[in-house]
């Protein structure tokens, strides 16, 4: 089960803009044509969204469950110990255990669901190497090609 992800972004005062996954260098670094500047009584933060204005595949999927804003870019050594200091998100348990019993019942249902999807997918036999691996999509195919007809013809 995935859990939270911590995510820090810093704009250096070169104009070096850097991105980290969970407390590790995520991407390649960039330089901006001109430093980043965040001018008191102008400047926007805002979490949840990547680029102003909102609108359509801007907005993030997800719960922002604590933000932080520094007066300077960290380094990355200090973003590696902010993630370990607790940055990595709330435990599974944590959450778990502050549900209400009727959403508790909900996880604990799901949780089954995927430990049994994973079981039957584990006792599936692999397919052998002299079978065409295109073979199962166009059986795909013809299947729903018939069932198609099939609708069509009742």
């Amino acid at each position: 089960m995935k859990g939270p992800v911590h995510l820090a972004v810093t704009y250096s005062a070169d104009g070096t803009i850097s991105g980290y996954r969970n407390g590790i260098a995520y991407g390649e670094s960039y330089k901006a044509s001109k430093p980043v500047e965040f001018i008191a009584g102008q400047a926007v933060v805002s979490f949840a969204i990547r680029h102003l204005p909102a609108g359509e595949n801007k907005m993030l999927q997800g719960r922002i469950s604590r933000a932080q804003v520094f007066d300077r870019a960290l380094s990355a050594k200090e973003i590696g110990l902010l993630y370990k200091a607790g940055g990595g998100g709330v435990p599974d348990e944590d959450v778990f255990a502050r549900l209400e019993e009727k959403d508790q019942q909900k996880v604990l249902q799901i949780r089954s669901d995927i430990a049994n999807i994973e079981h039957k997918r584990a006792s599936l036999r692999p397919l052998s190497a002299t079978t065409d691996p295109s073979k199962p999509w166009s059986e795909i195919a013809r299947v729903l090609f018939m069932f198609k007809e099939f609708i069509y013809l009742r």
